[in-house]
């Protein structure tokens, strides 16, 4: 009798396990990857999350500044601190309250009105912690700095945010708007004491060692008193000075009243006289010349020397510098 045979076949073992295995792994790669968006979809609402928390702290700050400005209180009074210690703010109701020393307390959120803060007893502890700090750095500028840190599974985030503010009404002088026009002003005066005297004088200025400005008179005897004045139009105010004045007098009683010199800077409509200090002077000058006023002047004032006893000749120079 003959044993029948069967044409069907199956899967050993070893071919279940190699198929099982296949399948495994075409699994593995979609499931990892969606297990790697949704973690980063939860990152990407926390960041934004700790991002609006920071940027609602900077914005509470710089309100209380803009109040505090308008209301003429000092620009950074209300805060719990201004050296860099932390603090805790809450922007529903206005509280600022320095941290524990063991650092800020987690901020509360309330699921019903979706706000953050840490005096709504309807909220509950979220897992962002904010922190604030400002640190003046001047007189009328401070940074603000503004740490959130939470918790995003086992993952620890951290996200600070910094804006430098600055006091709208300055307690520092600011510098001074920029010179309109700047001129050089000469004069030289004489005066007539007596029926008759007749002369001439120039003064020569020399600005930083280049230009020379020059102012010429002669002086008529018939007329008590003449002043010759001219202004030069200057780029910068010259920082020293080289003044020298001749003058020639042909008869007796009169005098040579004064010179003067400066410098004249308009700025917004307002005149300022810059002042100089000269040294070195020294002169020749008639033996028969008699000093009745006045030392070694100073630039800006009048310059009085007179003399009384015929015709005489003046040569004076010096150096003037700018005064700091």
């Amino acid at each position: 009798m003959k044993k029948k045979t069967s044409s069907q076949s199956g899967f050993t073992l070893i071919e279940t396990l190699v198929a099982i295995s296949i399948l495994l792994i075409a699994l593995t790669a979609p499931l990892t990857i969606a297990s790697r968006g949704l973690s980063s979809a939860y990152f990407a609402r926390d960041q934004i999350t700790a991002f609006y928390l920071a940027q609602d702290a900077v914005e509470y700050v710089r309100n209380t500044r803009d109040q505090n400005v308008l209301t003429g209180s000092s620009w950074l009074s209300g805060f719990p601190d201004t050296a860099g210690t932390l603090f805790t703010v809450d922007t529903t109701d206005g509280d600022m309250a320095l941290c524990p020393v063991l650092g800020c307390d987690p901020i509360l959120y309330n699921q019903s009105t979706n706000f953050y803060g840490y005096n709504d007893p309807g909220a509950l502890e979220s897992r962002f912690t904010r922190s604030v700090s400002i640190e003046t750095l001047g007189a009328d500028e401070a940074v603000i700095t503004v740490t959130v840190n939470w918790s995003t599974g086992v993952l620890n985030r951290s996200f600070s945010v910094k804006e430098n503010i600055l006091n709208w009404v300055l307690t520092t002088t600011p510098p001074p708007p920029p010179p309109t026009s700047l001129s050089l002003q000469l004069s030289v005066s004489s005066s007539v004491g007596g029926p008759s005297g007749d002369g001439d004088a120039r003064l020569e200025v020399v600005v930083n060692g280049g230009a020379l400005y020059t102012v010429d008179k002669a002086v008529d005897p018939q007329i008590d008193s003449i002043t010759a004045n001219k202004e030069f139009d200057i780029s910068s105010i010259p920082n020293t000075m080289s003044v020298h004045y001749t003058a020639t007098v042909i008869n007796d009683d009169h005098q040579i009243t004064y010179f003067g010199i400066n410098v004249l800077e308009t700025v917004l409509g307002t005149d300022y006289a810059t002042e100089y200090s000269c040294a070195g002077m020294s002169y020749q000058a008639d033996s028969r010349r008699r000093t009745l006023a006045g030392s070694e002047p100073a630039l800006g004032a009048n310059y009085n020397r007179g003399w009384a006893f015929g015709g005489f000749t003046v040569d004076e120079s010096y150096e003037c510098t700018r005064n700091p």
